[in-house]
């Protein structure tokens, strides 16, 4: 799809983003595609998500759901919001659709593991 290689590009040239950042996004960006091909299949003649103007906060959801109950990480699936929400807010700016659904989105909070600390015998061997 040309809008997905043209925001590739400019996450590359224009936000100076690293590879692993534009390989990550690549891959969320044809990985929701995907999953908009299989849903306009699997609606078996009812309406279905054509174009990524009817995109809504309802698809996205549906689509971060779908992907939590296959087993995806908290840390992934907020890498893959983080995707959505770049995408649409470029395609907003450059007039492809109407709003950016992906901001409606509300994300968990991460949960950072607990520092680990030494215990008196490691604190005593440092000494």
């Amino acid at each position: 799809m040309d809008v997905v290689r043209d925001f590739l590009r400019y996450l590359e040239g224009d936000r100076n983003v690293s590879s692993h950042t534009l390989r990550a996004y690549a891959g969320d960006l044809r990985q929701f595609l995907g999953f908009l091909k299989g849903r306009e299949s699997a609606d078996n003649g009812a309406r279905a998500v054509a174009q990524l103007q009817e995109v809504d906060r309802h698809t996205i959801r549906e689509y971060l759901a779908r992907l939590q109950q296959q087993g995806a990480s908290s840390p992934t699936l907020a890498r893959k919001l983080a995707a959505l929400r770049s995408f649409f807010k470029y395609l907003h700016a450059r007039g492809v659709c109407a709003s950016n659904p992906a901001k409606l989105v509300s994300s968990r909070k991460l949960s950072r593991p607990l520092p680990h600390v030494l215990d008196v015998a490691d604190v005593e061997r440092l000494v």
